[in-house]
């Protein structure tokens, strides 16, 4: 007698079917489990980037003679060491008093800065003088009357006027034939050295610690103007005429 099969009952087809089916919903769960926790883990490998601006710590101190102050940098020298920082609009010019003054007036004067770490660099807080003068008032202006006067004056002066008809200022210490000092033009400080006789005035200018430029100055028979001419010699040998008021 030939015996068949008695076919599956349906209520245990579909338990059949509900079993493969969880199978392989379990089976594709755990994939995309896997798969997400590889990528973290590779993500995860990476360093993360600090941002371009953030600042590694600080405030920290430091001192020095200012021996340029060009293109927003700040450079000073200790000794054979010299120490550059990024100076910007907040950046605190300042006397020994701690009141403000003008960034030219500390060009070749001991100053103390007090600056933050940033990427790249330092960047100045505040450069306060701690010898060389320099005050929050307009600087004393001597009358030079007779020209022969200059030979034994002490003080300050204050000359405005234009070099190769860009205004400039220039603001000079005379002391027993010698000139020290600073001038401006365009946003930029330079370092003056020089002497003087009677009715004229013989400048070097310094970027940093190169010579730049020669400046032959005359005083007029009024003794009111310094006119002459300067003469570059770094980047280019290109003169322009001078000329310079005092300050009144």
């Amino acid at each position: 007698m030939l015996l068949t099969a008695k076919p599956a009952a349906p209520e245990n087809v579909i338990k059949l079917m509900k079993t493969k089916l969880n199978r392989k919903s379990l089976f594709g769960h755990s994939g995309h489990l896997l798969a997400l926790l590889i990528v973290t883990l590779f993500a995860l490998s990476f360093p993360v980037a600090s941002p371009v601006h953030a600042q590694s710590g600080g405030p920290g101190r430091d001192a020095g003679v200012v021996t340029s102050i060009d293109d927003n940098t700040l450079e000073i020298r200790d000794g054979s060491h010299t120490t550059t920082y990024v100076e910007t609009e907040q950046t605190q010019w300042l006397n020994k008093r701690g009141q403000r003054i003008d960034a030219g007036d500390v060009v070749g004067k001991m100053v103390e800065v007090r600056f933050r770490w940033i990427t790249g660099g330092s960047e100045a807080l505040s450069v306060q003088l701690t010898s060389g003068g320099g005050n929050s008032r307009p600087a004393h202006i001597e009358d030079a009357g007779d020209p022969s006067s200059l030979r034994h004056e002490r003080g300050d002066q204050v000359l405005r006027g234009t070099i190769g008809g860009g205004e400039a200022v220039f603001r000079l210490r005379l002391e027993d034939g010698n000139v020290n000092g600073t001038y401006s033009q365009g946003g930029k400080s330079y370092r003056i050295e020089g002497t003087y006789t009677p009715g004229h005035m013989s400048l070097d200018e310094y970027t940093g610690e190169r010579l730049t430029a020669h400046i032959k100055l005359t005083l007029d028979d009024l003794e009111t103007t310094w006119t002459g001419t300067m003469h570059n010699i770094y980047p280019d040998k290109n003169h322009y005429p001078v000329s310079l008021s005092k300050s009144q």
